[in-house]
């Protein structure tokens, strides 16, 4: 079976996110309003679960988890819950699955500024994979991947901008620390 991965949802998702949560008898209501703070999990570009927020000010509902019948038992419905709680508190920003290993984007660090970091799927302390002077840029204000995951290479891509001239210079990483 393959690996499933996760990002945030989009008014594109809508139809296939709405058959999942009807197929699980969740409600639809109010749902929809709230796509930006929903993560999907997709195994070969098939829908197989969603976790969504509902933010009220400084709180939020978890809502709307739902899991695809032929992923019930992978653990998935405990990652997306794990991941909800992350996203409650602080970004959590191009998650990338890796066998239970989840690689992610958040503003955990001092500063509040973005940095890259790795967790077990089935939940971890985050660690952090960069030193904490070293911020990365938000990919939805470069419109752009920030880093990728090279298994075989055993090695992770990042673009950094080293000296804040917006040249975006490759930088590789281990995937184990």
């Amino acid at each position: 079976m393959s690996s499933w991965i996760m990002r945030r949802a989009t008014p594109h998702d809508w139809p296939k996110i709405a058959a999942l949560l009807a197929t699980a008898d969740l409600p639809l209501a109010g749902a929809e309003a709230h796509l930006s703070d929903f993560f999907l999990a997709f195994r070969d570009d098939v829908l197989i679960g969603s976790a969504g927020l509902e933010r009220y000010g400084d709180t939020a509902l978890l809502r709307s988890i739902a899991v695809a019948s032929t992923e019930c038992g992978h653990h998935l419905g405990q990652a997306l819950v794990q991941i909800e709680s992350l996203l409650a508190a602080r970004l959590f920003l191009s998650p990338k699955l890796l066998g239970n290993r989840l690689f992610f984007l958040s503003n955990l660090g001092q500063g509040g500024h973005l940095s890259i970091y790795a967790m077990d799927a089935s939940g971890s302390v985050p660690e952090p994979l960069l030193l904490a002077r070293i911020a990365v840029p938000n990919p939805e204000l470069v419109e752009a991947e920030v880093f990728a995951l090279f298994p075989k290479l055993g090695k992770l891509l990042l673009m950094l901008d080293r000296d804040g001239d917006e040249n975006y210079q490759p930088m590789l990483i281990p995937l184990v620390q």
